[in-house]
C-alpha cells in the first residue's frame, strides 16, 4: 500500500511538471509568434504612402516575411502549414490553419490561427500528445506626428 501511494505521488508529480512544461513552452512559441506577425507586417509597409500619413501593405509580403520568420530566425522546418521543431528530448509543431491580414482603425493587421502540438518526455512515453490552439493578432501601435 505505502510503495503504491509513493508511486501514485510521485507520478503526479511527474505529470504535473510536464503539464507545466506544455504550457510553458505554449507561451514561448506564442511570444515568438507574436514578435513574427509584427516584425512581418512591419517589413511590408509600403514606405511610400507614408508621407500622406496612410497606413497600407503587401498582403502577399506579410505572409512570407511571417514564413521567412519561421524558418530563419526561428528555425522550424516546414512540411506544408506544419513547422516542427525537436528540442532536446521534446518535439512540438505548429500547424498555421489560417493566416489573414485586414486593416481595423485604419492600421493594419495580421492574424494567425494555430494549434502547437507538443510531445513531452511523460507524454511521449504514454502515447498522447498535447494540442494547444492559438489566436494570434498583431499589436501595431500607429504613433501620430510630434511624439
Amino acid at each position: 500500500m505505502t510503495i503504491a501511494l509513493a508511486l501514485f505521488i510521485i507520478g503526479t508529480g511527474v505529470f504535473l511538471i510536464d503539464y507545466m512544461r506544455a504550457f510553458t513552452v505554449q507561451e514561448e512559441i506564442s511570444y515568438e509568434l507574436y514578435r513574427g506577425i509584427n516584425i512581418a507586417l512591419k517589413d511590408a509597409m509600403l514606405d511610400s504612402y507614408r508621407i500622406d500619413s496612410e497606413s497600407k501593405y503587401d498582403e502577399m509580403t506579410v505572409k512570407s516575411s511571417f514564413q521567412g520568420f519561421l524558418t530563419g530566425d526561428m528555425g522550424y522546418s516546414k512540411a506544408g502549414n506544419t513547422y516542427s521543431k525537436d528540442v532536446g528530448s521534446e518535439s512540438y509543431q505548429i500547424a498555421i490553419e489560417s493566416f489573414s491580414t485586414s486593416y481595423a482603425n485604419g492600421n493594419p493587421q495580421a492574424e494567425v490561427d494555430a494549434t502547437v502540438t507538443i510531445d513531452s518526455w511523460f507524454f511521449k512515453r504514454a502515447g498522447m500528445k498535447w494540442n494547444l490552439p492559438m489566436h494570434l493578432k498583431s499589436k501595431n501601435q500607429r504613433t501620430e506626428e510630434g511624439y
